[in-house]
């Protein structure tokens, strides 16, 4: 499948539901302040039926089907445009699979907006397999607007681990805090790593405050070059002793978005593999942008 959006876009799904409305304002608000064009994008997922068709089903289903994607844009497309009257828009109505649909926008997008909950061809978004096809395979960064657009006067918070995936995360990071005039929060969380719990190396032998300093280091190196490009980006780091989860779902109470790695180690390496995931999305109060690992500029 080739993508139908210009390169650079900002693409979002959209399905009908207010959470993909709220998306749409968010990556309105987003291509505005990137400058770059807005594609909203319905994929038409068709329902699986028998032969013969059931008498239930409605003759001209397949027109209706249409019609509801292309109203279901003409109301994003609305929404955009009040959140960012001078954005330019796109609309595009597919047929496919969402999944498939989105992954292929990726490869050329700027960054891939969805909601937290959804309808139609996105209901799955963030149960099960189409969440982790599209935020563990995109090639772009993936942003799920979760309870609205966070707090509009917070940092912006990102979660490191000291590996080098996390660079597409950082430069996200450092990017939208400058573009917003925003602090930008850079947090470790070191609780489940196993040297603490290892019977081997019980956790008197490795003290706290060796830990705690090793991770400070940690952030400083990863840091130093990002913030020679961003100057003017206030920086905060904090090395907290807590689940990531919990962590960064306390941070984003007085966030404008969290930004994670799809792929780490440490107190981030399970962020986007079973319930850690699941916990994020669903309590956190602010959007929740996903990076594969790949450099971001």
């Amino acid at each position: 499948m080739n993508p139908v959006s210009a390169p650079g876009s900002v693409v979002v799904g959209v399905d009908g539901s207010q959470a993909a409305l709220d998306a749409v304002r968010w990556a309105a608000d987003e291509a505005r302040s990137a400058q770059v064009p807005l594609s909203l994008v319905h994929t038409l997922e068709w329902p699986l039926v028998g032969f013969p068709v059931p008498a239930g089903l409605r003759s001209g289903w397949t027109e209706q089907m249409f019609e509801q994607g292309r109203r279901w844009l003409r109301e994003a497309r609305k929404a955009a445009e009040l959140a960012a009257p001078d954005v330019r828009t796109q609309v595009h109505l597919l047929t496919g699979d969402p999944r498939a649909t989105l992954l292929a926008e990726a490869e050329h997008a700027r960054e891939v907006v969805v909601g937290s909950r959804g309808l139609g061809g996105f209901t799955r978004m963030l149960v099960g397999s189409t969440s982790a096809a599209v935020t563990l395979h995109a090639s772009c960064p993936v942003v799920v607007v979760v309870h609205g657009q966070g707090d509009t006067a917070g940092p912006v918070v990102v979660g490191l681990d000291g590996s080098g995936v996390s660079e597409q995360a950082l430069g996200y990071a450092f990017q939208a805090a400058a573009r917003a005039g925003a602090a930008l929060c850079a947090v470790h969380a070191w609780d489940d790593l196993g040297v603490l719990h290892s019977p081997i190396a019980p956790a008197e032998v490795v003290p706290v405050n060796e830990i705690e300093a090793a991770a400070h280091r940690m952030l400083t190196e990863q840091l130093a070059s990002w913030q020679e490009k961003y100057p003017h980006v206030v920086v905060e780091r904090q090395v907290v002793q807590e689940r990531a989860a919990a962590a960064l779902i306390e941070m984003g109470r007085r966030a404008r978005m969290i930004v994670v790695c799809s792929r780490g180690r440490g107190g981030f390496v399970r962020l986007l593999l079973g319930s850690v995931s699941q916990e994020v999305v669903r309590y956190a109060t602010c959007p929740v942008v996903v990076c594969r690992g790949i450099p971001y500029d």
